[in-house]
């Protein structure tokens, strides 16, 4: 078992994220990853006990010593976002002061303490327990950012918010506008789809790349669509929700599981498409 407490990033370490990387702008991902300017400052942060370590596209490498003891579970996963918080501050600042749409943040454990971790585990057919299902956890990662920044999920923009909440106010002083100058209005889509979003990108790449990766999932999923459909017949939906409700954060990994098998098996390439349509009210 690894010290994590002493443990210093190896070579491998590093160079395996920064394979990870490439396989995002792998052309064979482009129709997934179509508008690279989305995710092209994205921060890719992992840590050691001694050091942070930042990949950016276009600022490489940077290698930051912390004084942090940062807990065993951030070692075992990748997450959309910054974990452990703590980290912040160690961040330059020209990642420290911008919002996640401008410089958006993945973040996770190195590939040694990460594989072992989840071989700990011991769940069955863990999928995250080889190097290939770590350079799915990143794409799995980046497929989450290049979704967010697309807005889709929640009213992010506080510029038009705010204009919606004047022109509302001016409306109920009843003051009139032009039918033409209405703004069109737009729904949200189910906070889920990001995850579904992600599924689809982690499986449709390791259709491409890493397909031990992609019979471990399929071998993973259907145990667990095994306990989700024994689940849903059992469920009073009066009352809970389904196991696959997509607008359910704790459900959004059965969501991706079930709806992302079927659009990926749908068409291969028309799934992006599909989840990142924003549906107005016209």
């Amino acid at each position: 078992m690894l010290n994590l407490e002493t443990y210093i990033a190896s070579k491998e370490d590093i160079e395996t994220i920064e394979e990870a990387i490439k396989y995002v702008w792998n052309p064979k991902l482009d129709f997934i990853f179509n508008d690279k300017s989305e995710i092209n400052d994205t921060a890719v942060i992992s840590y050691d006990s001694r050091y942070v370590y930042i990949w950016m596209r276009d600022n490489g490498f940077i290698k930051i010593p912390h004084k942090i003891k940062i807990l065993e579970k951030f070692h075992s996963y990748w997450r959309a976002g910054l974990e452990p918080g703590e980290i912040e501050k160690y961040l330059p600042a020209a990642i420290r002061e911008k919002t996640r749409f401008e410089i958006p943040i993945l973040s996770g454990g190195l590939v040694t303490p990460f594989i072992e971790l989840q071989k700990l585990m011991k769940k069955p057919n863990n999928p995250y327990t080889t190097k290939e299902s770590y350079f799915a956890a990143i794409v799995h990662e980046f497929g989450h950012i290049y979704y967010d920044q697309h807005k889709l999920t929640w009213y992010s923009d506080k510029k038009k918010n705010l204009s919606l909440m004047k022109l509302a106010f001016k409306l109920y002083g009843s003051k009139k506008i032009q039918p033409q100058k209405y703004p069109i209005l737009y729904t949200n889509q189910p906070f889920n789809f990001t995850e579904v979003f992600a599924f689809c990108a982690e499986y449709t790449a390791a259709d491409f790349f890493w397909k031990g990766h992609k019979k471990v999932i399929d071998e993973y999923s259907k145990l667990w669509i095994k306990k989700l459909i024994k689940e849903e017949q059992e469920l009073d939906l009066d009352k809970k929700n389904s196991s696959i409700e997509i607008s359910a954060v704790e459900r959004a990994h059965s969501s991706a599981i079930v709806l992302g098998k079927i659009l990926f098996e749908e068409d291969h390439k028309v799934w992006p498409g599909k989840l990142l349509r924003r549906k107005y009210i016209t």
